[in-house]
């Protein structure tokens, strides 16, 4: 890898931020922001076309070793023909390099792959506790048998992908964790939604029918998207939030904003809704928080929210489709806009 090295990445804002790194270390402190979560047991493929990561691909290490060659190759084609560069990175548990670097000959099945499909693979990292070791590094070379520190805390590249708001959870159980309804808080829970309910009930009859209360709570969530990141939504216009959006109508007329501009208040709006509902309530806001977290780039945000909502509706479409989508390794910048939802929630509905 060359000793310096830019690249650019998109923030979480929309706007693309730039990032130099310096070296490897460097550039392994960012890659838990670019992916969203701390890699650890993971094989990261960092991808680059020009002075652009255009993707970044994570797969449990154990997966690549079941699956043995077929494996490493299979994600070869996930990273070719999309990018030019790419920096391989093994995350596992060895203290040290002196044994000799674990998964070495996966490193050079997939190095060989990658080259048959004209990917230069810029170096080939194995960390672990901090510290770093290079595949292609020769004995006595760069990183010595006790490896070299993962960068500097005060390194320019973390400071900037932190300006960036690129935020870093544990690990996937952390993520869950993120969406799940506090502990003990069912029975409230269920509570406020039965009242919202009866209340969704009261305004149908009240406001003449089902088309004007979906128009009434369009506004509502766009009102409550501007308020969640600077205030609180009472616990009754959360509850009636997630009730609503058991209408696939506007369900849909939610997904296309997301199309619209998959920002911060969106994903934060839906995080709080997936918070406070319970079964069967709680698949809409899942599937929302991981469609808005799968156009923004935050690959294992969406998997985990995909994951947790395809266990509460194993036959929910719009989850079955986006996880389709993440297997099959869809870059989300490339992929059209869905088209605006039709007044029944038709083109999108699912």
């Amino acid at each position: 890898m060359t000793s310096r090295t830019s690249f650019r990445s998109d923030a979480t804002d929309g706007a693309c931020a730039e990032i130099r790194v310096s070296g490897p270390g460097e550039l392994l402190q960012v890659v838990p922001h670019l992916l969203g979560v701390r890699p650890e047991g993971s094989v990261v493929i960092v991808g680059l076309r020009g002075a652009r990561v255009e993707l970044i691909v994570r797969v449990d290490v154990t997966r690549l070793v079941a699956a043995g060659r077929p494996g490493w190759v299979e994600l070869a084609r996930r990273v070719g023909g999309a990018v030019e560069k790419a920096v391989l990175v093994v995350y596992g548990d060895r203290p040290d390099g002196s044994g000799g670097l674990p998964e070495r000959g996966g490193v050079g099945i997939l190095t060989e792959a990658l080259g048959r499909r004209g990917v230069e693979l810029l170096d080939a990292l194995y960390v672990s506790s901090g510290r770093w070791w290079s595949y292609v590094c020769r004995p006595g070379g760069c990183c010595g048998p006790g490896g070299r520190p993962v960068g500097d805390p005060r390194s320019p590249a973390l400071a900037g992908a932190r300006r960036a708001g690129l935020r870093v959870l544990a690990d996937p159980a952390a993520v869950a964790a993120d969406l799940a309804p506090p502990s003990g808080a069912a029975p409230r829970l269920r509570r406020h939604l039965e009242r919202a309910e009866a209340r969704f009930v009261t305004q149908v009859a009240e406001q003449g029918g089902i088309g004007p209360w979906r128009q009434a709570v369009e506004g509502r969530f766009e009102t409550a998207g501007e308020r969640i990141v600077t205030s609180r939504v009472s616990r009754a216009e959360t509850a009636g939030l997630v009730v609503a959006l058991v209408d696939r109508a506007v369900r849909d007329r939610c997904w296309e904003r997301v199309e619209g501009g998959a920002d911060e208040r969106w994903l934060a709006l839906w995080r709080h809704l997936a918070r406070h509902a319970v079964t069967p309530y709680r698949v809409e806001p899942l599937f929302l928080f991981g469609w808005t977290a799968w156009r923004r780039g935050e690959g294992i945000s969406a998997r985990v929210a995909v994951q947790c909502a395809l266990e509460e509706d194993p036959e929910h479409r719009a989850s079955g489709m986006l996880a389709e989508l993440l297997r099959a390794g869809a870059d989300p910048r490339t992929l059209p806009l869905l088209g605006a939802a039709e007044p029944a929630g038709g083109r999108l509905r699912s």
